[in-house]
């Protein structure tokens, strides 16, 4: 039995002559798209009899006429009511009680298989939960804090069983700032999204995916390090529980702490009889060795980790006594017992690693490469690394296992090394070939580089390729991180060519992933690195990189000079065709700044060079953008006809995002000079488009010029509607600057309505945004809307202080309206005296 909703979509798109993106069907039938592209990957056999009855309704709203049964292959017609073999259908009255129903994402493994205890701390941290707390911190030095916390989780499972989100706060043993953490929760509800930049945005976001739908959720953040890693996830959104971890107790708002304690004496003594049992030592857990059994607990401080590899060693080696691994432990714990918490586990690894490296010293030298693995790996990754036959490296692994060194992934064909285990890697390393640890980290870091690029080359072919590549590189990211780190640390010429490739092998994918903030350490590298190598075509890459990042961050100035230099190098070079991209990037740096005149030099210049490239797209935006300073200009037909030819070029190449940009500028045009009706008609066409593409970050600007439209006709209320839309769209794709749009153009509708505290509440608004993102040129517009509305209260000061924020910008942008608007602020500096000299 399988799902039919792929073949259907096709069918669907036939029948209506047009495309329907995932995306799309998740928001027209109030789904979440990861359900959506699971059932349509048949990657579940479990599903909600109203998801498919919210299917079957979409379809039937396009006009195609199928059953419930048209939405699964191999079905037997004749079978009535639906019972799909194998097929889980879960209704959701059996929500709050039935397990099976499939999480939208999940993450979170079960706890360990011989997980045991903890039943009373299970149940108390629970009863936090059912007291009314949403969240909980699990804080103390002993281990087992993330096991525990994966427990409650698998225990809460059924009562918030849509999301399954689990975070570890020190992926690679540095701890990620709070954005990073938010960003990994984003990225898994929605991985096809580029996120927004700032910690409010982000924050802004995750309450609104959060809140804006019906679903329940568990967040494990493993490992804080601080409480301003988490803190601004705190408290969740509505619905939503969150589990902390952390060695000491964090001042977190909103929460309740619970002290983890090592295993109770009895729990951690039935966890080595338990181990031995299952690795054949029956002779040791009998009446006779309970006295032993008791004392091992004890020098192992009841920690789980310890008593997992001392049970290990005695199932491992035959003829080792308990006695004997009670005496060397003790000894051993003389040497390490400054380190409070962790001395039983040094002293557990030391002597591991000692009766391993008697027995096979080539064995440890495995397992110290394998710790260069920042999370699980499967055979195949470490034969890569280790250079061993594939059967000689599962042998090792087998060996590796049994002395609890290592973990098998339940259900999983991959391995990992427990993270307290990692931290000790270097401790006990000493007989370790540092260059075999050298070219181990270059084998592996050009190995994860190739599965990157493999993922970059699927990403370009969009659609469920597209959120594949996402999930290959989500899963490779830590690993290729820390090569990264590596990497630069090394003078080698291997490393060099390592860092020069790294940023661009990944552009896409590391541009979705990061903030333009996050990516300028990479890009410097690979810079530093190409003028190391002397590779001049990649230095001018790197600096035109730089330059698009430092825009989007906001740095200006720094924007500049990169795209300057990098431009500087292309002439010297000759290629043209990185001239051309360079000029338009400085062309759109200088727009932003609000040096329009330079920018639209740098665009003419940039257009006669991509017509002698032919290179018809790029044409097309510097048309485009030479429209948009020309309306900037006043010059409305000039406007027009910019767009319009940017408009032919793109319908020609079948450029459907220009062409619904282009449409959108034209409605714009068109609004200027008081044509409505073809202003409205334009952002229809365009509205449409992107709505066919699934573009939903076009949403919010072409549905707010629309509702400006309408405002202008009169229809005021249907203007305000389409307003809220657009604000409601921009934030839940993270576009602040059409955010900060639509509150200026909401401002405008309720100052004409008259409703004026409400007019200054959404242009402070605006103002703010503007700020925050270091957009100029709508600071000064919603600051001296702002100041038009004080003013019409007689509050002439306050209107003065922001109406010279608007002249000021003006100034240094000789715009237009520079002398208009100093006269007019002249004339209000002077009822602003008047009103002094009356008080």
């Amino acid at each position: 039995m399988r799902f039919n909703l792929a073949r259907l979509k096709r069918q669907l798109e036939e029948l209506t002559g047009r495309e329907y993106s995932w995306s799309e069907i998740a928001r027209r039938t109030g789904l979440h798209r990861h359900t959506i592209e699971r059932i349509a990957a048949n990657q579940t056999t479990q599903v909600r009899l109203d998801t498919l009855e919210r299917l079957l309704a979409f379809f039937h709203a396009e006009g195609m006429a199928i059953t419930l049964n048209d939405l699964f292959s191999d079905v037997d017609p004749h079978l009535e009511p639906l019972d799909p073999a194998g097929m889980v259908i879960v209704s959701p009255k059996e929500r709050e009680d039935d397990s099976r129903v499939v999480p939208v994402y999940t993450n979170v493994r079960p706890p360990m298989s011989d997980f045991t205890g903890r039943t009373q701390e299970i149940e108390a941290i629970c009863a936090l939960f059912r007291s009314g707390h949403r969240s909980v911190l699990l804080y103390g030095e002993s281990m087992g804090k993330t096991e525990l916390a994966l427990a409650v989780a698998h225990r809460l499972r059924a009562q918030y069983p849509d999301v399954h989100l689990f975070v570890d706060l020190q992926p690679h043993g540095c701890p990620i700032v709070p954005e990073a953490v938010l960003r990994s929760i984003l990225r898994a509800l929605r991985p096809q999204e580029r996120l927004p930049e700032t910690l409010s945005e982000l924050q802004a976001l995750y309450h609104h995916w959060l809140r804006g739908n019906t679903w329940q959720g568990i967040l494990v953040l493993d490992r804080a390090a601080h409480a301003g890693q988490v803190a601004p996830l705190l408290p969740p959104p509505e619905g939503y529980i969150v589990l902390v971890t952390a060695r000491h107790q964090l001042a977190l708002p909103d929460t309740a702490f619970y002290a983890v304690t090592p295993l109770a004496l009895p729990d951690a003594t039935a966890l080595l009889r338990r181990l031995l049992r299952e690795g054949g030592r029956l002779d040791l857990i009998g009446p006779k060795h309970a006295e032993g059994l008791r004392r091992l607990a004890e020098v192992c401080q009841c920690q789980p980790l310890p008593l997992r590899l001392m049970a290990a060693q005695l199932a491992a080696q035959p003829e080792l006594s308990l006695e004997e691994l009670l005496h060397t432990l003790k000894a051993e714990l003389v040497r390490y017992g400054n380190l409070k918490g962790e001395s039983s586990l040094a002293a557990a690894v030391s002597i591991c690693l000692q009766r391993l490296a008697d027995e096979d010293a080539e064995l440890v030298q495995f397992w110290h490469l394998l710790t260069l693995f920042t999370n699980s790996f499967s055979v195949e990754e470490v034969t890569m690394l280790t250079g061993h036959h594939r059967l000689e490296a599962e042998f090792f692994l087998k060996r590796l296992v049994q002395r609890r060194l290592v973990e098998q992934v339940p259900e999983q064909d991959r391995y990992e090394i427990h993270v307290a285990l990692r931290r000790y890697a270097f401790v006990f390393s000493s007989g370790m070939d540092p260059y075999a640890w050298t070219r181990a980290q270059v084998r592996f870091a050009y190995y994860f580089l190739s599965l990157a690029k493999e993922a970059e080359t699927l990403y370009a072919e969009g659609d469920e390729s597209a959120l594949q590549a996402l999930e290959r590189f989500e899963a490779i990211w830590p690993n290729l991180q820390a090569a990264w780190e590596w990497m630069s640390a090394q003078e080698s010429p291997a490393a060099l060519q390592f860092l020069d490739e790294f940023p661009q092998a990944v552009g896409q994918l590391l541009d979705l992933r990061l903030t333009s903030r996050e990516r300028i350490p990479f890009l410097l590298a690979g810079l530093g690195a190409a003028r190391r190598l002397g590779n001049r075509k990649n230095e001018s890459v790197h600096l035109r990189s730089l330059g698009s990042a430092y825009h989007r961050a906001g740095e200006l100035d720094q924007a500049v000079r990169c795209y300057e230099e990098a431009l500087r190098i292309d002439r010297e070079t000759g290629n043209q065709e990185g001239e051309a991209a360079d000029l338009i990037g400085l062309a759109n740096t200088l727009y932003r700044r609000g040096d329009i005149h330079t920018a639209a030099d740098y665009y003419r210049h940039a257009l006669k060079v991509v017509r002698d490239l032919g290179n018809r797209l790029a044409e097309s935006v510097c048309l485009a953008n030479l429209g948009t300073i020309s309306l900037d200009e006043g010059d409305i037909s000039q406007a027009i006809t910019f767009y319009e030819k940017a408009l032919r070029i793109d319908r020609e190449i079948g450029n459907r995002r220009g062409e619904s940009a282009d449409l959108g500028n034209l409605g714009n045009a068109y609004y200027r000079l008081g044509r409505i009706t073809e202003a409205i008609a334009h952002y229809k066409q365009a509205l449409k488009i992107a709505r066919t593409l699934g573009d939903r970050r076009a949403f919010p600007r072409l549905l707010a010029n629309l509702a400006t439209a309408y405002f202008r006709q009169g229809e005021w209320q249907q203007a305000i509607e389409l307003y809220e839309k657009a604000l409601e769209l921009a934030r839940e794709v993270g576009d602040r600057s059409s955010e900060g749009f639509v509150l200026g153009s909401l401002g405008v509708v309720h100052r004409a309505m008259g409703r004026l505290q409400r007019a200054i509440q959404h242009y402070r608004q605006a103002l703010e945004l503007a700020r925050d993102i270091g957009d100029r040129r709508a600071e000064a517009a919603a600051a001296w809307n702002l100041g038009l509305v004080y003013e019409q209260i007689g509050e002439y000061q306050r209107a003065v202080e922001l109406m010279e924020i608007t002249v000021a910008y003006e100034r240094e942008v000789d715009h237009p309206d520079f002398e208009r608007d100093v006269r007019y602020l002249e004339r209000l500096r002077r009822l602003a005296d008047e009103d002094r000299r009356l008080a």
